[in-house]
Order: structure tokens, then sequence, then C-alpha cells
């Protein structure tokens, strides 16, 4: 997977407005009418377009006349995918035994627990 760019919280509502019109392309004005309620002012708006074109999360569609479109580069989905894989590597070094020790309270499960673990998540796989 590649590596997701780290987005700040109002970067992020901007990319969820975009998400969520379920447009394939959207321009400026349009997702600033989106975020009227959440109180971003228009100008506000277009300085998050601009970084997030620059962070690789949109791209240019097409223009319409003096509006400019723009899409996102992935979805929400792999969006989201990317930054939970990206935390649990930097916290736990992606394994997930390290990940369930954490929840335990632990540094690292011992190796019978783990062992265990893994049995377990191939006895689900082989039952699909």
């Amino acid at each position: 997977m590649n590596k997701v760019p780290k987005l700040t919280k109002k970067e992020l509502e901007v990319m969820e407005a975009i998400w969520e019109s379920k447009k394939e392309s959207i321009c400026l004005p349009e997702v600033a009418e989106l975020l009227v309620d959440k109180k971003i002012a228009y100008q506000s708006v277009s300085n998050y377009f601009q970084k997030l074109y620059r962070k690789g999360m949109l791209e240019l569609s097409h223009r319409d006349g003096h509006k400019v479109y723009y899409k996102p580069v992935m979805t929400r989905g792999k969006y989201n995918q990317g930054a939970i894989t990206e935390s649990l590597q930097k916290g736990y070094g992606s394994t997930l035994d390290g990940l369930i020790a954490n929840f335990y309270g632990k540094d690292h499960l011992d190796e019978e627990k783990t062992k265990k673990l893994y049995q377990m998540l191939e006895d689900f796989i082989n039952e699909e």
C-alpha cells in the first residue's frame, strides 16, 4: 500500500465532504457550499484544496469555464486503511501479536499465546 499523507483535522473535513458528495469530480464552490454548516470560510477551503492537491490527495479532473474540477486520488476506505496500517506499523512493528499484546497492556505475547493466535487466524481463514 502506498503511504498516505498525514492530513490535518480541517484537511480531513474537506476530504470527507468530497467523499460524501459521491461525485466523480467536484469544484471548490461546491465543496465550500457543503462545508457552510461547519463555518469554514471560502478562502480557507481554497487553501485546503491547494494543500490537498500538493499532498497528492486531489488531482485535476477538468475545467468548465472558470471552474476547476478535482477528483480524489483515493477512496475514503483506502485512505483509512492506509492511515491505520501506517499507525500500526509505527506503534507495533506491524505484528499482530504486538498489537494484541498492547491491548492486554503487555510488551509482547509469550510463544504459546502467539502460536494460538495465529492458529485461530488460520482456522478462521480456512472456514471460508
